[in-house]
Parts: structure tokens; sequence; C-alpha cells
């Protein structure tokens, strides 16, 4: 049997890399700033988030999935785990994600089956949208006042936050600085048990 974990860069079943992780609230949000391009319109957005489920999954024929519902965190860890096990694996709420168990040749049917679930029940559309650079200093402020000390708590040290001006240009570059970015996979696996590097939801689009 093979075990993956929903956004925690665990092993695949194949190759003991890292798997892909499907598209409940990460640590990682789009870093595309929002004023690099005009805006999209919600069906375009909705449009290209299938089009990169597509891609995670490798699905190179995605066939077309009814939506059912958009699925706010962290119920959609739930709704999705269903869905999974509705299509026949063994999926359950685990440490933040999804744990998925099934035999490695079953590894391109557990493909189709997440893109089928990820699209039927996808986050809500203001999720998919570029971050602004006002979400982007709540995020900067996140990693220095919780974020980093977190790190730190857990053994994570030297980690030097660039100034903010910075970590703005880098934003709007279209990338956002990454703490773990140097560390051991395995280590900063454990550690995003613990240390959130973002703030929650409620605050980092709140209306």
């Amino acid at each position: 049997m093979a075990a993956s974990l929903l956004l925690a860069g665990c092993s695949s079943p194949d190759s003991g890399e890292a798997s892909p992780a499907p598209s409940s609230t990460s640590d990682a949000p789009d870093a595309t700033a929002g004023t690099a391009e005009p805006p999209k319109d919600d069906d375009t957005l909705r449009v290209e988030y299938v089009e990169q489920m597509a891609q995670l999954y490798n699905i190179e024929n995605p066939p077309d999935v009814a939506f059912v519902r958009e699925v706010e965190d962290p119920e959609r860890l739930d709704v999705v785990a269903a869905c999974m096990q509705d299509h026949g694996f063994a999926t359950k709420v685990a440490a933040g994600g999804l744990q998925h168990d099934y035999p490695t040749d079953q590894a391109q049917a557990w493909a189709l089956a997440s893109f089928e679930c990820d699209v039927a029940y996808p986050p809500p559309v203001k999720y998919l949208r570029p971050l602004t650079d006002d979400q982007a200093r709540i995020i900067y402020a996140h990693l220095r006042d919780e974020g980093l000390p977190c790190l730190e708590t857990q053994g994570i040290k030297g980690v030097e936050l660039p100034s903010e001006e910075k970590y703005l240009s880098q934003f709007r570059e279209g990338g956002l600085w990454d703490p773990l970015a140097e560390v051991d996979p395995s280590a900063a696996n454990r550690v995003l048990q613990v240390c959130s590097l973002t703030p929650p939801t409620d605050v980092l689009y709140a209306e």
C-alpha cells in the first residue's frame, strides 16, 4: 500500500518524491500580484482552476466534472475525503490534510478521483484570485510576528526575514519569499504541522 498526505509534500506512491498537494487551503497562497494584469472574471478563474488541477494530477484528457458546490476549509477536507471514499479510496483527514492509502498500481485511478473531487468541490473563487499588495503585507506581518518565531521554537533557526520592501518587490515579480526554501523537506513537513506561515483565511481575505 502507498500513502500520500494532502498539503504536506509527502511521498508519492511511485517515486518517493513530493506528491501533488490538492487544492485545499495551504501555506503557499498564489503569489501573483493582482496589479500585474487586468482582473479576471469568476468564470475564467474557475476554468483556469480546472486546468490547474488537471496539470497537478497529470490528467491529459480531463473528463467533464459536474460542479457541486464551493467549500471552505476546514470543511473541505471532510468533503473531499468523503468524495474520495465514494470513489473507493481509503482516505481520512489527518494532521491538517488528507491521508490516502491505495495500491501503487492504482495511482492513476487515484489521480483521476482526486481531480474529480477537487473540481466537484472547489474552494471559493475568492481564493483563486491573485493576492493583492495589502494581502502580501498581511502575510509578511504574520511571518514576522508568528511564523518565524514558531519556526525557531521547532529548531529552525537562522532564517532571516527580508525587509518588507524587498519582500513586496519579490511578490510583485510573481513569488512569495519562502522561509523553508533551504530547509530539509522532512524537517519542513514536520514544522508545518505545528507552525502556520500564513494568517487565517478570515484575516487574509477579510472584506
